[in-house]
Formats: C-alpha cells, structure tokens, sequence
C-alpha cells in the first residue's frame, strides 16, 4: 500500500521501502505463526501489522470475522500539544535518552545535504 516515503528522494524512498518489504514478507524473526486448535481465537491490529493467510488447516474449516473500530481520529502534533500541554516527544529519542545514548539532530527545518536532487 505505501508507494512513497514523502521528503525522501524517490531512488533513496524505493531502497528504504523495498528493504522494509522484504524485512515483512522474507524474514522469519518477524513472524507469527498461529496453530490454530478447536476454539482457538487469534486477534490482531491491521493498523499495525501485515496479515497473511496460510491454508495448512485442512480438512478442518476457519472461519474469520473482522472487526474494525470507530473514532480514532488520528490528531497533528500542533494540535496534541495545544489540547494536552505537553510537548510531543520522539519515543526513541526519549528511550534512547533514558539509557544514556546521546544522538546528535538537526534543528527543526534543518535538513541534511545530499549530494543529489530527486
């Protein structure tokens, strides 16, 4: 589903995300594999996760519902910080922080040069 990273050359953006699809289709340490037994459920986030299917059930049947959740409404950093007061924070940055790793980073608007145009 996802074609460009915005902001990123296209050449740079096509390495990165074709990288990111072969770590989800090709790499076992990011699998789950469900063994499904009578009354088994499993449940999972689409937001977040890439699901596929594997007919190794027969002769047994599965039988699958989806269910999609109302109301989260995604919110702008801007409008985060205005409605809670907090400033919005980088969560890897913050862990990072916490175990004492410092990383160097641009200044907001800053970007990095190249060498090249997309």
């Amino acid at each position: 589903f996802t074609r460009r990273i915005i902001g990123v050359p296209k050449a740079e953006s096509d390495a990165i995300l074709s990288f990111l699809f072969h770590q989800i289709s090709d790499n076992t340490d990011f699998h789950v594999r469900f063994k499904w037994e009578p009354n088994s459920v499993a449940i999972w986030d689409n937001r977040v996760v890439t699901h596929s299917a594997t007919f190794d059930f027969w002769p047994a049947t599965r039988h699958a519902l989806r269910a999609t959740p109302h109301g989260e409404k995604p919110t702008s950093v801007a409008d985060y910080e205005r409605e809670t007061g907090k400033q919005a924070r980088d969560r890897q940055l913050v862990i990072w922080e916490q175990q004492g790793i410092k990383v160097e980073q641009n200044p907001i608007g800053a970007s990095t040069r190249r060498g090249y145009n997309d």
